[in-house]
């Protein structure tokens, strides 16, 4: 047989492998169960893969699968003698059962077909390391991308409603029980959790806002509300240094003055104190921050795994999308990397947030509401997202203006909100007011609005 010869101890299956392609040819019938998990590619051996494309040109055709048509398929494109002549496509069915056993056949060949992948794509991993082609973030990054392509895109098979009705039903049951409110985790406000019952396990939200609108004040809010719920959570920090967001976290959190955070010598006596209380308090929440200015999807995806599966965390946060890395305009990267965070809430059971920015309004219309189109490559983010979160913070145009205490409240006229679109429930708009001393959003009822 003229075959290109299969890497002596590369795993296979050659008896599986031609165990598949012979009950296709006894009961063409098998062949969507084949075709489900299977490609060419993933039989070992030449003369295999060609076998296979001739069936699957045959079944698309709506054509039967026999010796006669087979091998006239094989004939049209001279490869009869290069899979091993006529005599060997009627050995394919040799021994086969009765009772034809092709799921248990589809199983293995696909098992070995996995191996293979996997030990190409840990040779490739080896071969960049030596070669020092990526630094070796990236190249660990793209090695666990590519480990996770391989078995994901493996999990093909449906299941009966049944299977998993009696879950569903419960997890209603449970939530019907609790009342209204919180279902998901929380947004650390109020208003928000009550229109959007929180951020779920599996979903996928997107927190759009214009420069120094606040979206990291939101996430910051996340993360004190589920930590002190004892949920882990996991903050991927591309704009700013750990410690930045930890100084924002206990000005929210210890009600302490920002701007006396980053100028230390304007912080009072009363706020030392409380800035050492908020220190202990933080320091027993299971949150855990990286700060990473260069850093592809992949990788991004690739950490929330691994804190996972280290810290069991189950809501992961990304600040922000815009600057993720990777090759390609913005455009490309942008959609790429929120397929990937979707893939990621679904596959691995997280809630995830990520960041969005939003372009300035013009001076014409600077009040003007931001509408999901706002969001760069809105098309493939509102596809993608089971929540968006736009923020919205009006201003006076004449200038400042005073409170009734007379205090400023500078260009903002502190009756901000966020808009809620999503895919579980109705749309709808959340009250609230952005208190930048303190970098967190409060509902506004809160503040007797």
């Amino acid at each position: 047989m003229n075959d290109t010869t299969l890497d002596r101890g590369m795993p296979a299956s050659l008896d599986a492998e031609r165990a598949c392609l012979g009950s296709i040819l006894l009961d063409n019938t098998t062949w969507d169960q084949a075709a489900a998990k299977l490609t060419a590619e993933d039989f070992s051996i030449d003369s295999h893969r060609c076998v296979y494309l001739r069936m699957e040109e045959l079944i698309e055709n709506g054509r039967p699968v026999d010796f006669v048509t087979l091998t006239e398929q094989l004939g049209m494109h001279k490869e009869i003698e290069a899979v091993g002549g006529v005599a060997y496509i009627t050995s394919l069915t040799d021994g086969l059962p009765r009772v034809k056993n092709i799921e248990q056949y589809v199983r293995i060949v696909e098992d070995k077909a996995m191996l293979r992948s996997m030990i190409h794509a840990c040779n490739s991993t080896i071969q960049a390391c030596y070669e020092q082609s990526d630094t070796a973030r990236r190249i660990a990054g793209y090695h666990d991308e590519t480990l996770q392509r391989i078995i994901s895109g493996s999990d093909t098979a449906g299941q009966h409603v049944s299977e998993f009705s009696d879950e569903a039903l419960t997890q209603i049951a449970n939530l019907r029980a609790k009342g209204p409110g919180l279902v998901g985790h929380s947004y650390g406000i109020e208003e928000v959790d009550l229109r959007t019952t929180g951020v779920r396990s599996k979903e996928f939200t997107i927190i759009g806002g214009r420069p120094k609108d606040g979206k990291t004040a939101i996430a910051l809010s996340a993360c004190q509300a589920n930590c002190e719920a004892k949920i882990a959570v996991g903050f991927s920090s591309i704009e700013m240094n750990k410690e930045a967001i930890l100084e924002r976290l206990w000005s929210s959190v210890g009600r302490i003055n920002a701007d006396h955070l980053a100028e230390p010598h304007l912080l009072t006596d009363e706020e030392i104190v409380r800035l050492y209380n908020v220190k202990e308090q933080v320091d027993t929440w299971p949150l855990y921050i990286d700060e990473d200015a260069d850093v592809t999807v992949s990788q991004l995806c690739a950490r929330a795994r691994l804190w996972q599966r280290r810290h069991g965390i189950k809501l992961f946060i990304v600040d922000y999308m815009q600057l993720i890395s990777g090759t390609g305009d913005m455009r490309m990267r942008m959609i790429k990397a929120s397929r990937a965070l979707r893939l990621l809430a679904k596959q691995q059971n997280l809630a995830v947030i990520a960041l969005s920015q939003l372009a300035r309004p013009s001076d014409k219309n600077i009040n003007r509401k931001p509408q999901i189109w706002d969001l760069k490559e809105s098309g493939s983010l509102e596809a993608d997202a089971n929540t968006i979160l736009l923020i919205f913070r009006p201003v006076y145009v004449g200038g400042e203006e005073s409170n009734s205490d007379g205090s400023k409240t500078g260009m903002h006229t502190g009756e901000d909100e966020i808009s809620i679109t999503q895919r579980r429930g109705a749309p709808g708009i959340a009250p609230v007011t952005y208190l930048g001393k303190f970098v967190r959003f409060e509902s506004r009822w809160m503040r007797g609005a």
